[in-house]
């Protein structure tokens, strides 16, 4: 006599099982994957030494006037959110031992005009913010820039904030348009805002480029909160200063369940 028996379903071969099974082995590796990441240190900037009266504010970059040429920039190249933009951004830092000043260099979808009014992040313009790592719970100092040569000083950081006047009265800024592109200068007085100059060797800072081309924000540095958190951003680096690695201002990079990956030509990260 012969039996019959009815096959057994095993997860392998049933496919709703294979999918849930799938789909965990992924948490799980990629929480693994994630957990064992180093934390990441910020980036860092060297700051060009420059003598007073070399850097004329008047939102262009003459030849000879900027150290650029010998200086690696601070590319703004990492997205806040959604996308990346195709287009480029950087920036230099010089310092005459009174002013700081910054450079920048956004370029645009040269067929799509820069939109020139409205509010902060409905119009093209960048952010600045920075704060003195040597004074605890430090005041943050920031602005927003934009194309037309205006600015505004900010408020940011809660009981850390400063006067939106504070930058208002002391920056000098200006900026051009150009095809494609549009670059910023500005000169900030640092004991003006409250940042001693003496034994100065590094400030955390942060930079942010709004694109209303292909409606994207990107930044220098990512940080434990809003860009403007400059405390856990990057840092500018004065003299031949080189700074140890400080686990405080250490930031976890957080991995999705699911990865995606792009080609990086150009090895920007």
């Amino acid at each position: 006599m012969i039996t019959l028996r009815k096959p057994r379903t095993t997860p392998a071969s049933h496919p709703a099982l294979v999918s849930k099974a799938l789909r965990s082995a992924l948490v799980l590796l990629s929480a693994f994957l994630a957990a064992s990441l180093p934390l990441s240190a910020g980036p860092r900037h060297r700051v060009a030494s420059v003598p007073a009266g070399q850097i004329t504010i008047d939102g262009q970059a003459t030849a000879g006037e900027w150290p650029s040429e010998s200086s690696r920039p601070m590319p703004c190249a990492i997205p806040v959110s959604a996308d990346a933009s195709t287009h480029d951004a950087d920036a230099w830092a010089a310092f005459d031992g009174t002013l700081l000043y910054l450079l920048v260099t956004v370029n645009v979808a040269p067929d799509k005009p820069l939109v020139m009014k409205g509010n902060w992040g409905g119009r093209d313009g960048l952010e600045v913010a920075f704060c003195d790592p040597r004074v605890k719970e430090s005041p943050i100092v920031s602005a927003l820039c934009y194309p037309d040569g205006t600015f505004t000083g900010q408020s940011v950081g809660g009981p850390r904030a400063t006067p939106v006047e504070l930058m208002g009265k002391a920056v000098s800024y200006a900026a051009t348009v150009g095809n494609g592109s549009w670059t910023a200068e500005l000169a900030i007085p640092l004991a003006q805002i409250g940042i001693t100059t003496s034994d100065l060797q590094v400030l955390s800072f942060n930079l942010n480029i709004r694109r209303m081309c292909d409606a994207t924000w990107m930044v220098w540095a990512r940080t434990r909160g809003p860009v403007w958190m400059a405390d856990t951003a990057g840092k500018l680096l004065f003299g031949d200063v080189e700074v140890e690695e400080d686990a405080s201002h250490l930031v976890v990079q957080q991995l999705s369940s699911i990865w995606q990956f792009r080609a990086d030509p150009d090895e920007r990260g």
